[in-house]
């Protein structure tokens, strides 16, 4: 089924649904259950630590050639109706352990996955039996036994539950997780680089340079390049190994159409990512592979795409001017892509899973916005890309859509379709916002005209930043709770602040937010100091050598990504969690304490004290005569300005390893949940450990000037200064986004949110009643989706809580 729509002046769209074939490949996807894959632990067990290959290479060079191995011997498989090869396990929804880097920290988590309430896995009890034998070799690699057993104890208080017993749990005042798997991901590569000159290419120009680092008597460099050298070769042999697989397959099918289907599969594999594609379909098979092989390598999460509508929409255009494709058969290949990217995923542990829960894999692909020149980009693939998440409809990948002054209505009308699908697809981008952010952390304009999205609202410059944005998050509500007793926390019962002074013998509200800042500061300063020693253990212990091919300038600088090579050095960021309730909170204090005086400091405290027991009259007061942010309320706004100020301002003093700036931002991820566990009763009625709200959308049920008002005072923070990016949630009735008319009021919304000056934006299309049915009935609701807090997930796979949490979340009406 087909529909011409008009897409642009440039550009008349085709619109294809769903085929028969890729409703096969959705329904077997849903009925696949996760699982652990070993293969990968037990190869690289075997090559380090169970023979002497590699006990003379450098460890970049021992690493790449690992990686040959493991793709050399890995099972592959070709999927039933399948267009594109490539697979991250031996089987559908398979996941690799990764003992260089995580050990056998994680051997008990991995016990728990068959039966753990989120995020479980299948897992074979002989597997377990090997992996349990095996991982204890592995133990001194640990990026965790590096890290935590060299901080002092402040540190460790900071971070860990148990800081005496165990290095996994956290506080929930901090996580420092991602980063602690494996070198981090979060990591927009050269995939350009790779259509023009595939990895072959990419190798003969590490040839050449490795001459000059061997005259030089460039160890480290000659070290580098050979790595890269054996990376380039491994992709490429990986690719060959499913071209023979698939004409052996194709041998003996007695289906002509699917006969040919693998011939042409072949075909392919035969030449890319090794050598540059030809035409649209081969131009997808090797981005696939080349994303395949970021986590073969190491444990990455969060990594991008891209913007594949501007490196992949030559192909298509040549092929269809030249008649070689239809648009039907492009669409349907595109749409075959995206169903490759739900079965990518990583084993985190339990407490890491309450973070964020639900698979989230992140991977991000994102269409529109400007040129590098500063032109509007959309084009064909733009469109096609928003049909192929129509088509799918699953969690993954994440589209977004950027946001520019030319954009065409039109492409904001068909996101908008998308977005009241209930699939939380896509986010918008404001490019008004995110690429003066990225200039004023030093970027090159044309560099940040041409940036992509990683994981949930981050974004960096593609194809020149070493990745590894996101390290984890940081509470900034707990900031607010140390301020407000001396630096004393009550879920851990311990010091855990600085003593910042006791708040009843403060005369004024600056004072407030002078211990504050200082708090912040100080988790802020522990947080950075800890991510550059992060970076340092990344650079002695898990190099990337594959990704690093693709990084500009590695190959030219003679340097691992890790260790400087790339162009743009970034850090490793905290996102910030709590930013409502922080501004409410400050806001209540302004105007009922020192402003009105209708409390005082002491009874303020001592309703905190007491959880609002037996103080509801209190509670009641802060929350009904207080102001709230996300209702255009000038008090309310300009104390979540403060909050950001402080945030931006802390985060500014630090640089990276490499002397790179750190983007700071507001995403929670479903972290707004369990670091609501580590804060006791504030200021703005919220009593103790319940979630914070998330990202920087208001507090639920306070914003009652409507999604108007939410937008102008989200638009008001200094989104120039969070370039690590900040989520806003807005969540709508499906009927008021329904039918023609209610697409046109949407496609307003969005384009009237983005000019207030919102930096991301995503919608949750879908009812209580839907969600709560879902709960009590959830083998009717398996393939529900909803927006958690920069990504996707199926609803009936959230926590309780969490659920809770999203069906909590004040549902808008669109006025007419």
């Amino acid at each position: 089924m087909s529909k011409v729509v008009e897409a642009t002046s440039n550009v008349e769209f085709e619109e294809f649904s769903r085929t028969d074939r890729v409703q096969r490949l959705r329904d077997k996807f849903m009925k696949t259950r996760p699982n652990v894959d070993i293969e990968r632990a037990v190869i690289y067990d075997r090559v380090f630590k169970q023979s002497d290959e590699l006990a003379n290479d450098p460890l970049i060079v021992a690493r790449a050639k690992a990686f040959y191995t493991f793709l050399n011997e890995r099972t592959i498989y070709i999927e039933d109706d399948q267009l594109f090869a490539g697979s991250f396990g031996k089987q559908a929804r398979a996941f690799p352990i990764y003992p260089e880097s995580v050990g056998d920290d994680l051997v008990d988590e991995y016990r728990k996955l068959p039966t753990r309430e989120i995020d479980s896995f299948d897992y074979a009890e002989e597997d377990r039996l090997i992996l349990e034998e095996l991982l204890p070799r592995w133990h001194e690699h640990s990026l965790r036994q590096q890290i935590f057993p060299n901080m002092d104890d402040f540190e460790k208080n900071l971070f860990l539950m148990h800081p005496k017993t165990s290095i996994v749990g956290g506080t929930n005042v901090f996580t420092l997780d991602v980063p602690l798997n494996g070198p981090a991901g979060h990591i927009t590569p050269d995939y350009q680089t790779v259509m023009a000159e595939g990895f072959l290419g990419i190798k003969e120009r590490a040839e050449k340079r490795l001459i000059e680092a061997k005259e030089k008597g460039d160890k480290e460099g000659v070290d580098f390049l050979e790595a890269a050298i054996i990376s380039c070769d491994a992709i490429a042999n990986f690719a060959k190994r499913y071209a023979d697989l698939a004409r052996g397959m194709a041998a003996e099918e007695t289906d002509e159409n699917r006969k040919t289907e693998l011939l042409e599969m072949a075909e392919r594999c035969d030449r890319v990512p090794a050598l540059p594609p030809r035409n649209f379909k081969e131009g997808l098979q090797a981005v696939w592979f080349t994303f395949v092989g970021i986590q073969m390598e190491a444990f990455q999460r969060c990594f991008s795409a891209g913007r594949l509508d501007q490196y992949l929409n030559p192909f298509l255009e040549n092929d269809l001017n030249e008649g070689t494709i239809t648009m039907a058969e492009a669409q349907e290949a595109l749409d075959c892509l995206w169903m490759k990217f739900p079965e990518t995923n990583y084993i985190n542990s339990e407490y890491y899973s309450h973070i964020a829960s639900g698979f989230p894999s992140q991977q991000q692909i994102i269409v529109g916005g400007q040129t590098p020149e500063g032109k509007e980009s959309s084009n064909l693939l733009s469109y096609m890309a928003i049909q192929a998440s129509i088509n799918t409809l699953l969690h993954q990948p994440s589209i977004s859509v950027r946001f520019c002054e030319d954009t065409p209505d039109s492409l904001i009308s068909k996101a908008c379709e998308l977005a009241r699908l209930g699939t939380g697809h896509p986010s918008f981008f404001n490019d008004r916002r995110c690429v003066p952010a990225l200039v004023r952390k030093g970027i090159e304009l044309e560099d940040a005209r041409d940036y992509s999205s990683v994981g949930c609202a981050s974004i960096q410059p593609t194809r020149k930043d070493k990745g590894s944005h996101n390290a984890g998050y940081i509470n900034v509500a707990s900031a607010l709770e140390f301020a407000l007793h001396d630096g004393y926390w009550k879920k851990g019962d311990r010091q855990m602040g600085l003593h910042t002074g006791d708040p009843r013998e403060f005369t004024d509200f600056e004072q407030v937010i002078g211990a504050f800042e200082k708090q912040l500061g100080m988790m802020i300063d522990v947080y950075s100091k800890t991510a550059v020693k992060v970076e340092e253990a990344h650079r002695d212990g898990v190099p990337t050598p594959y990704i690093s091919c693709f990084v500009q300038d590695c190959i030219g600088r003679a340097r691992d990504r890790s260790n400087g090579g790339a162009l743009i050095n970034s850090g490793m960021t905290p996102r910030g969690i709590g930013l409502a309730d922080v501004a409410d909170s400050l806001a209540a204090i302004k105007k009922l304490v020192f402003d009105d005086q209708t409390l005082t400091m002491g009874q303020l405290l001592d309703a905190l004290e007491a959880n609002f027991e037996g103080q509801e009259e209190v509670r009641q007061l802060l929350i009904n005569k207080a102001p709230k942010y996300g209702n255009d309320d000038e008090l309310a706004d300009e104390m979540a300005m403060r909050t950001v100020d402080i945030y931006v301002n802390e985060t500014d003093k630090h640089e990276s390893l490499f002397g790179g700036k750190f983007h700071p931002g507001f995403s929670s991820v479903s972290s707004n949940v369990p670091y609501g566990t580590a804060v006791a009763a504030l200021p703005n009625g919220r009593k103790e450990f319940v979630p914070l709200a998330d990202g920087c959308s208001p507090s639920h049920h306070v914003d009652k000037e409507g999604p108007t008002a939410v937008a102008i005072s989200a638009g008001k923070l200094d989104h120039e200064g969070m370039s690590g990016g900040s989520i806003l949630n807005v969540k709508f009735n499906p009927l008021t986004v329904a039918g023609k008319d209610g697409l046109a009021h949407l496609t307003q919304y969005a384009k009237g949110a983005l000019e207030a000056g919102v930096w991301h934006m995503q919608y949750n299309v879908v009812d209580v009643e839907t969600l709560r049915h879902a709960q009590e009935h959830p083998e009717e609701h398996q393939d529900l989706i909803v927006r958690v807090a920069g990504y996707s997930a199926f609803f009936c796979g959230l926590s309780k809580q969490l659920q809770e949490d999203v069906i909590d979340r004040t549902e808008h009406l669109i006025a007419n």
